[in-house]
């Protein structure tokens, strides 16, 4: 499935669903995305429609891509769009959006600094066993320990000279003081037994 372009994702964001090609919001949409941003306005009225201002002193214009019979193009200056912007509360939004922006900042970076010391702890602390254990003097794991027996621990002789067993032996079975039958064999023995 293709992407959807940005201007089109931005609807979908802005209403919620996916439009028609002509769909009215839409094509008002699309109108509102024609626009230039020029350091002086080019076309003629060649001023804000504002505050009239068309010089170049460092403030952009906008140009809105209509033009009004009888007065020419409509462009606004920048220092205009930050008053309309200041008075529909706009930058308000984007003050707040940073706020959140440098707390999440914050609390990663400290989160950062814990995740280093942690790691140095635990490095510490892995050098620290390691020398622990080297003072021990154990055997690693798959050497023979016949080789040098520790003379306090005597082998189990008895251990290594009685073959394995596997002899099953019969056990009593208990009566029960009840109703049903008494003297039951047991699972070994019924196991054991011979056929006829």
């Amino acid at each position: 499935m293709t992407q959807p372009s940005p201007l089109l994702a931005k609807f979908i964001k802005l209403y919620g669903y996916r439009p028609t090609e002509f769909d009215k919001r839409y094509l008002e949409y699309l109108d509102m995305g024609n626009y230039r941003v020029l350091p002086v306005p080019d076309v003629s009225p060649g001023k804000c429609c504002n505050c009239g201002a068309s010089r170049n002193d460092g403030r952009q214009y906008l140009d809105t891509g209509r033009h009004v019979e009888w007065y020419g193009a409509i462009f606004f200056c920048g220092l205009c769009m930050r008053e309309f912007a200041e008075a529909l509360g706009l930058l308000n939004i984007v003050r707040a959006e940073l706020e959140e922006t440098k707390a999440l900042l914050v609390t990663q970076e400290a989160l950062a600094n814990k995740g280093e010391m942690l790691h140095e702890v635990i490095l510490k602390t892995f050098e620290e066993v390691k020398e622990y254990y080297a003072g021990l003097n154990l055997h690693p794991v798959g050497d023979n320990p016949s080789s040098d027996p520790d003379p306090s621990v005597e082998p189990d002789k008895a251990a290594e000279t009685k073959p394995a067993t596997n002899e099953t032996k019969s056990r009593a079975t208990k009566s029960t003081s009840g109703s049903g039958r008494t003297n039951l064999p047991s699972l070994a023995e019924l196991l054991n037994a011979k056929p006829d």
